[in-house]
């Protein structure tokens, strides 16, 4: 994933149209996520600085705390004020454009966990993406290691039970959802299975 951000001076539409303006392809937009406005250090004389810093560190608090399949979203920015506030209807006008807001009592919060994807709704939140990356870098590791052993039957139960295994694994600890496995997700592997 890319972490973007426009000018300091944008205002929320402004960094909309920066989005646009990077002219990513579908797949490049689903990997990218802009976050606007700028951030001011609480410390004495400190200067704007671009936001993607800042939320980075929520992104690695976010998959540390609770997975990458949480949303880097409603969490706080510390240390930091926003150099604008954003409103509400500001904040609709800038989609896909993930906002940081200040709220009285809660400080600076990340207020959006959006990608730039306008095309396909599959790819339209970062955890999704970040998500389905995930599994299938995870599963690629695990089928690397049958890389050339025999196309046959024992090779592709093992195939399924290590893919089973870890995204059970997954489904217990939140990262898919479903009441029972068999809803969560589907695992084919071998003759028959479909591409």
């Amino acid at each position: 994933m890319t972490i973007l951000h426009a000018g300091a001076d944008h205002d929320a539409r402004q960094a909309r149209d920066a989005a646009r303006a990077f002219k990513l392809d579908a797949d490049q937009s689903a990997h990218a996520a802009l976050y606007h406005p700028w951030l001011i250090p609480t410390h004495d004389g400190a200067q704007p600085v671009p936001p993607v810093g800042a939320v980075a560190g929520v992104w690695c608090r976010t998959d540390r705390d609770r997975g990458v399949w949480k949303a880097p979203a409603n969490v706080e920015v510390y240390g930091a004020r926003l150099s604008q506030a954003v409103t509400d209807t500001e904040q609709a006008q800038a989609e896909p454009v993930a906002v940081l807001r200040e709220f009285t009592g809660r400080g600076t919060l990340v207020w959006g966990a959006r990608t730039l994807n306008e095309s396909d709704d599959r790819w339209k939140y970062i955890p999704v993406r970040r998500l389905a990356d995930t599994v299938e870098r995870d599963l690629h590791r695990v089928f690397r290691s049958v890389m050339f052993a025999p196309n046959t039957q024992p090779t592709w139960e093992n195939l399924r039970t290590a893919a089973d295994g870890y995204l059970q694994d997954l489904w217990r600890q939140g990262g898919l959802q479903g009441s029972t496995p068999k809803e969560a997700y589907l695992i084919q592997i071998g003759q028959g299975a479909s591409p």
